[in-house]
């Protein structure tokens, strides 16, 4: 089966490309594209670093697309140009949408979540983005029930993971449609055949081992520690009356049902890993994030990727980046974006080293972060102290910058270990009417290593002009 919407239509319609018998699990084809359909709030965001981490930034969409923005959604971005047959790593939320689109062996996984949880990490989320044109928000700004605020919320939510994992959004007109154009199939059993098309489906009350296992399959790269990306964003525990939780049981029901479908696909697909891959031992590491990282390391020879974005630093263990992160337009129209370290004061990065020996670390700072906490601030590159200036470029953002003289690298290619050490921190409570308890300490926008030789020369010539005649 192969779903499809085009043309703004809801259907189901065969593909002579699936060869698979029903109810086999489909095996993972390392020579075929890899496409997540990412579900909201399912711990997708910490999938989706540890792939592109790995990931040739240019073959990856929607990060390698010349024709992308945020905000385009998938047909927008097809229409524009995007051409998804030149992408080995694909993702987003979408589902059913892109599958017309890529190569019938094409390698689909997901994540999916407990609904009540996913429901409420969802709205903390959206609280926590300070939009003052959500209602939501702005209840809450003014002193209103959480827990009102929360039930009055959920009756506009299009909650169904279902529906997520078919890549819908317009909850109410695409139930509409489905209903006329497939009525004797339920969006449900339409979202269990895009599931039966999943190579792997993870689960984010089972993450380390789904991590360990997606990785184990692709020989993609496991994040060093257990962590999760967002795991910083805890919310608050709500109250709710008997009445309240009767409704919320009522709206949860056929997504409860679909949902313990799910994890029993996930049972079925993590049971069956070793006989399904007999000759790929590092599914017998499955919960030894360690061993498994050294004999992928070891045996494969992996290599993280620059993700393609405008930073040219990462996060060592997740390859994060400014993509999609917090933003704020500016007056003129353009977005300002920024990633907050925390919710420890440690953060650490990798960067490309330069050429050169003569080196200046700069770190662009968003004016979202107190002064205190710039001038607090502590750098190490290679484990060497920088001794960090504070200033503040036309464009009105700061920097701290400082030079460099990192230790030579052992072979060609090797990264940077930059360490920013933050031991002045917001609590996110102080910015209401944020509900999140994280700890944030410096408001990045950009980090880069370079050579010194053009700004000492254009500090040079400034001088010169100052001394010379004419």
């Amino acid at each position: 089966m192969q779903l499809s919407a085009g043309s703004g239509r809801l259907h189901i319609a065969t593909a002579s490309g699936d060869a698979d018998p029903a109810g086999a699990i489909p095996r993972y084809d390392s020579g075929a594209p890899l496409c997540f359909l990412h579900v909201p709030k399912t711990g997708g965001t910490t999938v989706r670093l540890i792939i592109e981490n790995q990931a040739d930034g240019d073959r990856t969409y929607p990060s390698g697309s010349a024709a992308f923005t945020k905000g385009m959604t998938l047909q927008r971005s097809l229409a524009a140009g995007d051409d998804m047959s030149r992408f080995e790593v694909i993702h987003g939320h979408f589902g059913n949408q892109v599958v017309e689109h890529l190569a019938a062996g094409t390698n689909y996984f997901t994540w999916l979540r407990e609904p009540r949880q996913r429901l409420l990490s969802s709205f903390f989320f959206r609280m926590q983005q300070a939009n003052p044109r959500d209602e939501a928000y702005v209840r809450l700004r003014d002193g209103e029930r959480v827990e009102s605020v929360f039930m009055r919320w959920l009756d506009q939510q299009p909650s169904m993971q279902a529906f997520f994992l078919l890549g819908f959004w317009d909850f109410e007109a695409s139930r509409a449609r489905w209903s006329t154009d497939n009525p004797d199939t339920s969006v449900d059993e339409a979202a269990l055949l895009l599931a039966d098309r999943c190579f792997f489906i993870g689960l984010l009350e089972d993450q380390e081992r789904s991590v360990d296992a997606l990785c184990a399959i692709t020989s993609i790269l496991p994040p060093g520690v257990p962590t999760r990306r967002n795991a910083g964003s805890r919310r608050q525990e709500l109250a709710l009356t008997a009445d309240e939780e009767r409704r919320l049981d009522a709206t949860l029901e056929p997504q409860v049902a679909f949902y313990q479908q799910m994890v029993a696909r996930h049972r079925q697909h993590m049971d069956t890993l070793v006989d399904r891959y007999p000759d790929n031992p590092a599914l017998r590491l499955i919960g030894n994030r360690e061993q498994l990282r050294r004999h992928l390391l070891e045996q494969h020879d992996v290599v993280p990727h620059r993700p393609a974005v405008r930073w040219k630093a990462w996060d060592a263990v997740l390859g994060d980046n400014l993509d999609g992160r917090e933003c704020l337009q500016q007056p003129d129209g353009t977005m300002a974006r920024w990633r907050w370290t925390g919710p420890s004061p440690d953060t650490m990065v990798h960067l490309e080293r330069p050429t050169g020996t003569r080196l200046e670390v700069s770190i662009q700072v968003n004016p979202a972060t107190p002064p205190a906490h710039l001038r607090a601030a502590r750098v190490q590159v290679d484990g060497r102290p920088v001794a960090l200036r504070v200033m503040q470029g036309a464009d009105g953002l700061w920097a701290l910058t400082g030079p460099v003289s990192p230790a030579r690298p052992k072979r060609p290619g090797e990264r940077l270990r930059l360490d920013i050490h933050t031991p002045l921190m917001i609590d996110e409570r102080e910015i209401p009417p944020h509900i999140g308890v994280r700890k944030l300490g410096l408001a990045l926008s950009a980090i880069e290593i370079g050579p010194r030789r053009r700004r000492e020369a254009r500090r040079l010539w400034r001088l010169l002009r100052k001394i010379l005649p004419g």
